[in-house]
């Protein structure tokens, strides 16, 4: 087994986590909406790679088609060795969801008897107890959780042992303030790399205020793995154009700093070197990339001069 992986405390909560936590999302199949990545034993394999590397953090969601059902039947046998986040806030009763339905692309249900049904079902799917961090799925005002109940459930459920942290994902550059400063949650888990900034601010407020930060796109999702592949960097609701992670890259001349490394594994490290960054979670159907990311948290974060030298050149490229 793998030991001696970086771990941070994911704020107040207190919980130990690996740096490089894995987003399992990749191993979405039929009922997803997404293609089928992995047969069956081929995930078992990768995921208990995952544990046996030393990775103690596994994010997942009841909407990533088999995924959690696939963790179940996999790890269920080593849940003493991996913190489990899950979300909350889907209408698993009609699951799979095939189509778009909303901003997230998921038909909602925060009620508080969808939330007792969702949680229960998600306990079910993957053959545990409990959820060590459940995250209230795409960033419900707050005051409508109270208003309608769903925050007395989540309290009710949470003291009865389903859960031990209450997190939000899905937070908006317009609703972090008020997610951040609600002082419901333990963690926060949002978009973030250098080539994609715009919730940096909210993220270190969310730091400053004891909560767990979990980052998501921290490779800026692959996209510069190819010249062909154009994916939007951060972009305010002010703004009517955005420029491709790319475009970024080239016009800040970043791969100056790569010394040889990948860009991939160089963005990670990228994001590691951010002060208020607890965890990044980052998905990979394959045991080879796996072993890349890996690899890369073992280099640890970027040293100080190339991090700010880095910074400064995509300031002066990325419109504030």
């Amino acid at each position: 087994m793998g030991e001696g992986l970086p771990t941070a405390t994911l704020g107040s909560s207190g919980l130990a986590v690996t740096r490089l936590g894995y987003g399992a999302m990749s191993l979405r199949g039929a009922g997803s909406g997404y293609p089928a990545h992995l047969d069956r034993a081929a995930a078992g394999r990768l995921l208990n790679a995952v544990l046996d590397a030393g990775i103690n953090f596994i994010d997942s969601a009841p909407v990533y088609g088999v995924t959690e059902e696939l963790i179940g039947e996999h790890l269920s046998h080593r849940r003493e060795e991996y913190l489990l986040a899950t979300k909350i806030g889907f209408a698993v009763g009609q699951l799979p969801v095939l189509e778009p339905r909303t901003r997230s692309g998921y038909l909602h249900d925060w009620s508080p008897e969808g939330l007792r049904e969702e949680l229960d079902w998600s306990l079910r799917t993957l053959r545990t107890d409990h959820i060590d961090v459940l995250q209230v799925a795409s960033s419900p005002p707050l005051s409508s959780l109270v208003a309608s109940g769903a925050m007395d459930v989540l309290l009710e459920l949470q003291r009865a042992g389903k859960f031990t942290h209450l997190g939000v994902t899905g937070v908006t550059a317009t609703d972090i303030e008020a997610q951040v400063g609600g002082g419901r949650y333990a963690t926060v888990q949002l978009s973030y790399s250098v080539l994609d900034p715009l919730l940096e601010a909210g993220m270190r407020k969310a730091a400053a205020e004891g909560l767990g930060v979990i980052v998501r796109g921290g490779v800026a999702q692959g996209s510069l793995s190819g010249e062909t592949e154009r994916l939007r960097i951060a972009r305010s609701e002010r703004r009517e154009s955005a420029a491709s992670n790319l475009l970024a890259w080239s016009a800040a001349g970043l791969d100056d700093l790569l010394e040889g490394e990948e860009r991939t594994t160089f963005l990670l490290r990228a994001t590691l070197s951010h002060p208020d960054v607890h965890t990044t979670i980052v998905g990979t159907s394959r045991i080879e990339h796996l072993q890349d990311n890996l690899d890369a948290l073992r280099r640890g974060p970027l040293d100080a001069s190339t991090y700010g030298e880095l910074r400064r050149r995509l300031a002066a490229v990325i419109p504030a």
